[in-house]
């Protein structure tokens, strides 16, 4: 079906919001609430053509196809614009944090043959300065001396907030909160972060509680296997009491799927644009 553009411009507030990638009409009003990098970044783009912003944004595989699904259709007279070179873009949070003066450190996880990740390796080895945005969403932190229970569910590179919270709770000898992560990659090899975590458990024992999950175990894996189900964040995440949080982060599949066994679990129906007396945090 053949939009105008000023159709689609009208459709341009919280509870009826369209807008376009690519010559295509989307209409994302149902996913403002679960949109990972908060509901005002899609409102903004509500009624326009956000094919820059979209791009910039460094979407997944996965998030690409489910975009799929809010189709409604294509931009009349639609032409695409000629590419223009122009540096990769990565959502990368960082793994540092405030006790870590004048560092800022990054980990991005690539894919070997991936044109944008290739790009990003090579020219990190080549400079040493490039451009910083965000972050996106509502901003929270993770208070201090909290005696609630803190739940963790991470996906491939959705580690890093989660080590930022973890670190951040270790090196504050007043904050008593506990930490209980699951951690999920397909393979072995895919885990982010390892030696950093297993370090801090050393160190703490017992907190944080690390649970290794992979799709793709090796025969002698002692962790979990397959996928993160209603009946493992029973078993290893705090109960949903008062002054417990839950904190998400990872791929759109995992977090659709997380999100609906927590609120069977008792929690909170989640938001994207998280705030901090929210019991389940997207980030």
């Amino acid at each position: 079906m053949d939009m105008e553009a000023k159709e689609v411009a009208g459709h341009n507030e919280p509870d009826n919001a369209w807008f376009t990638t690519h010559g295509k009409v989307y209409n994302e009003t149902e996913y403002l609430r679960d949109h990972p990098g908060g509901a005002d970044i899609l409102i903004e783009a509500a009624g326009t053509g956000a094919t820059e912003a979209f791009d910039n944004a460094g979407h997944s595989k996965d998030a690409r196809e489910m975009m799929e699904s809010f189709l409604v259709g294509t931009l009349k007279g639609y032409r695409p614009k000629k590419p223009r070179n122009r540096p990769s873009r990565a959502r990368t949070p960082p793994v540092s944090n405030d006790s870590d003066r004048g560092v800022l450190e990054l980990r991005h996880q690539g894919v070997p043959g991936r044109e944008a990740d290739e790009r990003i390796h090579g020219e990190a080895q080549r400079r040493r300065r490039g451009p910083l945005q965000g972050p996106p969403g509502a901003p929270c932190g993770t208070g201090t001396a909290s005696a609630g229970g803190s739940g963790m569910v991470a996906g491939g590179t959705g580690i890093t907030p989660m080590f930022q919270v973890i670190r951040a709770m270790c090196d504050d000898d007043r904050d008593l909160t506990r930490a209980s992560l699951i951690y999920a990659n397909r393979t072995e090899q895919d885990i982010l972060l390892r030696e950093e975590l297993n370090s801090l458990a050393r160190r703490y024992p017992g907190n944080p509680d690390v649970y290794y999950v992979l799709h793709h175990p090796p025969e002698d894996w002692p962790h979990g296997k397959g996928r993160v189900t209603e009946d493992l964040m029973r078993e290893r995440l705090p109960a949903p009491e008062p002054d417990t949080r839950i904190m998400l982060c990872g791929p759109p599949g995992m977090l659709k799927a997380a999100r609906s066994s927590l609120v069977d679990l008792g929690f909170e129906q989640p938001v994207a644009a998280a705030r901090m007396t929210d019991q389940v945090l997207i980030f």
